[in-house]
């Protein structure tokens, strides 16, 4: 596709900031990711990622998507270790209602660590000739007045651990940095309005553990979803396969029945979940 302007910023190397960027290299001359962290060059957890130890699926759309972004990245998660599983055969789910029907489809998803999809996303983005992603570089405001934004300012390490600010123009800045975002500071400091929000907060917490997956595990599933039934249940749990041959279990509960993180807690309430499947 034919480029017609000089550069594009992304600030956040998130997910969304990620596919932002390959979105961007079709239209820009260059596109610059930047990122405070330091990038695991594998899969590895990061703290910008402060969800990432919880279970995460790519479900057939967004899996269909990123193939078309990037060809061939299925295979590339598959060779990483990544579990493909037909979302409407291998899952056994409880829905309110009872156990979900199985039964063969077309909607294949795949399963893995939150890690490993980012790394693998991360890699396939460094080989864009067009695409620069810097890291360890704070954004610290916008440039611009009302008519628009040109630019952002950065604060970069310098010699003696000093810090540098710096102003890097461009044509389009997407701010991709998620919920911690800073982006609506930004505007107001710029004489900008500040977007509505709304939060609204639905008291819901999460825990997960790892687990070895059994050689021969009971049942014909290879993953599993008990949902909860509010307003009486309030309980979900979900195991999925992930790479290293491991199971991903992440329990959660709402309006503030939180699951406990140790083992024995978290043992029970995995126990206390509607007609547990037994293994």
């Amino acid at each position: 596709m034919k480029k017609g302007r000089a550069l594009a910023i992304v600030v956040g190397a998130s997910m969304a900031g990620m596919l932002a960027a390959r979105v961007l290299a079709d239209f820009f001359e260059q596109v610059t990711v930047l990122d405070r962290d330091a990038l695991p060059d594998g899969a590895e957890s990061r703290t910008g990622v402060p969800q990432a130890k919880h279970l995460h699926a790519l479900l057939p759309r967004g899996r269909r998507i990123l193939e078309g972004y990037f060809p061939g990245i299925t295979a590339d998660m598959q060779a990483a270790g990544a579990e493909m599983l037909d979302i409407a055969r291998d899952i056994a789910w409880l829905t309110a209602y009872g156990w979900g029907t199985r039964f063969r489809s077309e909607f294949e998803g795949l399963s893995s660590t939150r890690d490993l999809l980012d790394s693998i996303v991360r890699a396939r983005l460094k080989q864009i000739p067009n695409v620069e992603v810097l890291q360890g570089c704070e954004v610290i405001g916008l440039v611009g007045e009302l008519n628009g934004i040109e630019g952002v300012r950065l604060r970069l390490p310098g010699e003696k651990m000093d810090f540098v600010d710096e102003i890097l123009w461009a044509d389009i800045v997407i701010a991709a940095t998620g919920r911690h975002s800073k982006a609506a500071r930004w505007l107001k400091e710029l004489g900008l309005p500040e977007p509505e929000v709304d939060c609204i907060d639905a008291h819901v917490g999460y825990a997960s553990q790892m687990f070895l997956r059994p050689q021969n595990p009971r049942g014909d599933w290879r993953a599993l979803f008990a949902q909860a039934a509010p307003p009486e249940i309030k309980r979900t749990g979900v195991l999925f396969p992930v790479e290293k041959n491991r199971w991903l279990v992440t329990l959660q509960g709402g309006d503030r029945d939180y699951p406990p993180s140790d083992d024995n807690g978290f043992l029970e309430f995995a126990g206390s979940l509607r007609k547990p499947y037994a293994l």
